[in-house]
């Protein structure tokens, strides 16, 4: 609460005071000119019933409680972030109502930031918001530099206009809001699929993302103009869910170490493609050679090996891709599997990590000799 705060419904809208009344401002946004019936505050939102035109929700007044003549005289404020609800996303599985239907949009489900920026910051003056938890460990990162995430491998299996749209770090002067989803960076991975929970116009998300924050106390930090503020963060426990913080803890440090697994797999993945297009360019260029047979053979067991390691990315079903193309879609549907639900690993789930473990550490193992046998050949090549 805040002293002097007051919100008026007139017959013609919404106005707040932040002087016990005496003067007065408009609180629109994209409310209509309405004439207002009720008012009431909801925890962090403020609820309106309007004649004729039903209900308007202002989502999170806490930037409204904070406000005061001394914040936007700085060059940048953070405000102090609602309690945030760790909530899923939306999952509708229904066909969904037709764009032109009237109906509301819900919160997003996240932890609302808002910050304001008295300058447009410097063309060389990166913003950035961190997210941290209680031992200062980054839980996730965002920057105005970031760029839109490449779009899932496979094209969306409905109209485009469904999809999220991209909203970096704004770094231009006012107030801007921003929204955490609660979940830490998605690993890397080589095949992104889009998530069947399509929702018209947000978070058609691609998978897999990463884990879900625990419920606790985190500290955001927002970086700008060399300056840093920093505000408390509170992420509740979703009510409806009856699972311990133990159970939860045990799901983020298996979904923590699936998605290590299936970064190194799709990094190595990737170098090891990289390796067999310079073995096919030197293949290329030592073919027309007459005395270089014995080191086409080396390059020809060396193409053999990689290729191997790398797996098949054209295997189609009921045929296996193999290799690390393999383990890479092994691991990421298990990433998917484990976060579906708020609940403790299941022994399957966990047995399957492991197996899956084995595997790549094999794969790792033999990539480790092919680098080696690599060297030797460039060596060789040089002398």
């Amino acid at each position: 609460m805040r002293k002097g705060l007051f919100f008026a419904g007139t017959e013609i809208g919404v106005f707040v005071s932040f002087n016990d009344g005496t003067s007065w401002r408009p609180l629109q946004n994209n409310l209509p000119a309405s004439s207002i019936r009720d008012l009431v505050i909801h925890g962090d939102d403020l609820v309106v019933a309007t004649h004729g035109r039903a209900f308007w929700i202002l989502d999170d007044i806490a930037p409204l409680r904070e406000l005061n003549d001394n914040t936007t005289d700085q060059n940048a404020h953070l405000f102090t972030p609602a309690h945030a609800i760790r909530v899923r996303r939306s999952e509708n599985h229904d066909s969904p109502l037709p764009p032109d239907t009237p109906v509301g949009t819900n919160p997003p489900a996240g932890a609302i930031f808002d910050y304001f920026l008295k300058s447009p910051a410097a063309a060389t003056d990166l913003i950035t918001l961190e997210i941290r938890d209680h031992r200062g460990n980054v839980v996730r990162k965002y920057s105005s530099a970031d760029k839109e995430p490449e779009p899932a491998a496979a094209p969306p299996e409905f109209p485009k206009f469904w999809l999220p749209k991209f909203q970096p770090l704004s770094s231009a002067p006012g107030m801007h809001r921003f929204v955490w989803d609660l979940r830490s960076t998605p690993p890397a991975a080589l095949h992104n699929e889009y998530s069947m929970a399509a929702i018209i116009g947000s978070g058609t998300v691609t998978e897999p993302q990463g884990p879900l924050a625990l419920p606790g106390e985190y500290e955001v930090v927002l970086t700008t103009g060399g300056q840093t503020y920093k505000a408390a963060l509170t992420v509740e426990m979703d009510p409806r869910v009856k699972v311990s913080r133990e159970e939860l803890a045990q799901q983020l440090d298996l979904e923590q170490k699936i998605d290590a697994a299936l970064t190194e797999a799709t990094d190595t993945a990737k170098s090891v493609a990289t390796l067999r297009e310079k073995l096919k360019a030197l293949r290329t260029s030592l073919s027309a050679k007459p005395d270089a047979k014995s080191i086409l053979d080396t390059v020809a067991a060396l193409e053999k090996r990689a290729q191997s390691i790398q797996g098949n990315a054209e295997a189609q079903w009921p045929a296996t891709p193999g290799g690390l193309i393999g383990e890479d879609a092994t691991l990421a549907a298990l990433s998917i599997a484990v976060g579906s639900a708020d609940s403790a690993p299941t022994a399957t789930a966990s047995a399957a990590f492991a197996e899956s473990t084995k595997h790549l550490n094999d794969l790792l193992a033999q990539w480790s000799m092919v680098q080696k046998d690599f060297a030797a050949l460039r060596q060789r090549l040089s002398d």
